[in-house]
């Protein structure tokens, strides 16, 4: 767990659960005798915090622990809100989230890893050791034969590099964030804590990344929504799954439940990936072991033919 992690982790636990002061919490955190980012954060935020500082922004000035501004932005909002501990409970499991999804990228990471490692070394030894020691031409190969084998072990060494390659990149976009999941999972959030629709659609763009296609969508939505297009009509083309979500929103009056309903879908889409992610990924990399072992054998049984 990273220190911001936990931070927000205590925080959440002493002012939700604890039903404690913020200065009261930052006190307890600032006395731990572990004397970490977590304790010191919590010392340099209450000395901020006595100094007339508001909580936001003694967070832009930690130096011990860095902030995100989306992170500093919902702390802004519970300033104006009131509702401090929810807005802890929200950040803490955000970041948890965060965490869950590196650790299972690792761990799938952890068995294609290993196979390619062990298959990398035992072509080197082949490519190298062999060459460099006339191993080759011990057992019998001639020279024009060393050369087919140790080139059938690059071939295969540049198989294995290009399909984890592609195996990596298509991994870490399953189990990576899914942006609007957490988009629609804040603004559901700040709804629902008094936030006007226009600030959750700043806080929209900010969690998708104002520099994504994402962020840029709800970018438009917002622009659209402010010229008075009806809120099903602005939200037309950002997906289609979503799209009679917004639907039965405008025609229910449901427009502060419309964000939650999608980010329980998208979550639950999501766990159906990701099952299907985990359950593939090692019969995949199997095969793509397999395809470097055919391409290493036939340099070695080739040259017999």
């Amino acid at each position: 767990m990273d220190s911001k992690t936990e931070f927000t982790q205590l925080l959440f636990e002493l002012t939700k659960k604890q039903n404690l002061s913020l200065v009261e919490s930052l006190e307890i955190m600032s006395k731990f005798q572990k004397k970490g980012a977590v304790e010191f954060a919590a010392k340099h935020i209450l000395e901020c915090l006595n100094q007339g500082l508001s909580f936001s922004g003694a967070l832009k000035t930690c130096k011990e622990i860095e902030f995100d501004g989306l992170y500093i932005s919902f702390v802004s909002f519970a300033e104006k809100t009131g509702h401090f501990g929810e807005t802890c409970e929200f950040l803490y499991f955000r970041c948890k989230r965060k965490h869950e999804n590196l650790v299972q990228i690792f761990e799938a990471c952890l068995y294609p890893v290993f196979v390619v490692l062990l298959s990398i070394a035992a072509a080197g030894f082949l490519m190298f050791f062999g060459k460099s020691n006339n191993v080759f031409g011990d057992i019998g190969f001639s020279i024009e034969q060393s050369e087919k084998i140790i080139s059938s072990c690059f071939r295969g060494c540049v198989f294995l590099f290009c399909f984890f390659s592609i195996s990596f990149f298509v991994l870490k976009n399953i189990l990576s964030d899914n942006k609007m999941f957490e988009s629609f999972l804040a603004a559901d959030f700040l709804v629902r804590s008094g936030i006007n629709l226009i600030d959750t659609f700043d806080a929209l763009v900010s969690v998708a990344g104002i520099d994504s296609s994402l962020g840029q969508e709800f970018l438009k939505i917002k622009n659209k929504i402010l010229q008075g297009t009806e809120f099903s009509m602005a939200f037309m083309g950002l997906n289609k799954k979503l799209e009679r979500f917004f639907y039965l929103a405008q025609h229910t009056g449901g427009e502060c439940d419309v964000f939650g309903k999608m980010a329980a879908f998208l979550k639950e889409f999501d766990e159906k990936r990701r099952k299907i992610c985990f359950t593939l990924i090692e019969p995949i990399f199997i095969c793509g072991t397999g395809v470097f072992l055919i391409i290493l054998l036939s340099g070695i049984y080739v040259p017999f033919v």
